[in-house]
C-alpha cells in the first residue's frame, strides 16, 4: 500500500489503487485528511506527522480485518 524510503529525508509513496482495493474507508479519510496527495506513484508532500502514520497504520488494520472477516 506504501513504500517508505529515505533520500536526503523521509518519504512516503502511496498506491492509491491497492488502497482502493484493500482499505476503502481509511481511504476515504486519507483523502479527507490529505486532499489530492493519495495518488499512485507519488509521495506525499505534507509533514509526516503521528497523525498521517495513524491513519496509513489503520489501512493495514483495515486490510487485515477485511481478510479474517
Amino acid at each position: 500500500m506504501f513504500t517508505i524510503w529515505n533520500d536526503g529525508g523521509a518519504y512516503v509513496s502511496p498506491e492509491r489503487t491497492v488502497i482502493q482495493a484493500e482499505a476503502p474507508n481509511t481511504l476515504a479519510r486519507l483523502d479527507e485528511r490529505l486532499p489530492g496527495q493519495i495518488g499512485q506513484n507519488n509521495y506525499l508532500k505534507c509533514d509526516i506527522s503521528d497523525e498521517v502514520l495513524a491513519l496509513l497504520r489503520s489501512a493495514y488494520e483495515e486490510s487485515a480485518n477485511r481478510k479474517t472477516a
